[in-house]
């Protein structure tokens, strides 16, 4: 008799119980966004929403953006990641970034140098970012290379067209980067077949 009440009770428990609603809201130009194009939003350490937007770095508290392109000479942010030690990282045309989140403001420290012309110590418009399975950082470029950031050295790997490789994270295409095979669980980089 027992069991019999304990299976009517599991079976009518969620009968019982109220599903959570999601809502979901649409900010726009006239809500405080400086562009509709964003490119990257991740949570920061504080709870504080930040997106990457082609018109600055924003943070975004959940009723209105800061923006910080007053402290930045380029506004079209590309990429946020967070590194293994949970720093943000953000990558715009003039070089990596980090944020150093507090909790009414952020600074914003440049880590990797970019610049329009590629030289052996900076970045020509980095990209992209994405950190291998054993927390180096590998910064994507539009002129057919990578560059390696690990342990505050930064090398370049540049290849010719004929040597196109494509990084995939998790099955995801992350965006077309040229380099040499490198494979991980999370990330992994694979060569184009030629044709």
């Amino acid at each position: 008799m027992l069991a019999i009440r304990l299976c009517l009770l599991l079976l009518l428990l969620p009968l019982l119980g109220e599903a959570q609603k999601y809502f979901s809201t649409h900010y726009r130009l006239a809500e405080g966004l400086p562009s509709e194009e964003v490119r990257a939003a991740i949570r920061g350490q504080y709870g504080f929403l930040w997106v990457a937007t082609d018109g600055g770095l924003l943070r975004f508290d959940g009723r209105s953006f800061v923006n910080y392109k007053r402290v930045l000479d380029s506004h079209y942010i590309k990429a946020l990641v967070r590194a293994p030690d949970s720093t943000l990282l953000m990558v715009n045309d003039m070089g990596v970034f980090s944020i150093e989140e507090k909790p009414d403001t952020a600074y914003l420290r440049c880590l990797i140098p970019g610049q329009p012309v590629a030289t052996d110590t900076t970045l020509l418009y980095p990209n992209g970012l994405y950190f291998d399975q054993s927390g180096v950082l590998w910064i994507s470029q539009p002129n057919g290379s990578f560059a390696r950031w690990r342990q505050g050295k930064l090398t370049f790997f540049r290849f010719g067209p004929s040597q196109k490789y494509q990084l995939e994270n998790g099955g995801r295409s992350a965006g077309a980067v040229v380099g040499t095979p490198h494979w991980h669980r999370r990330i992994r980089i694979w060569r184009k077949p030629r044709g």
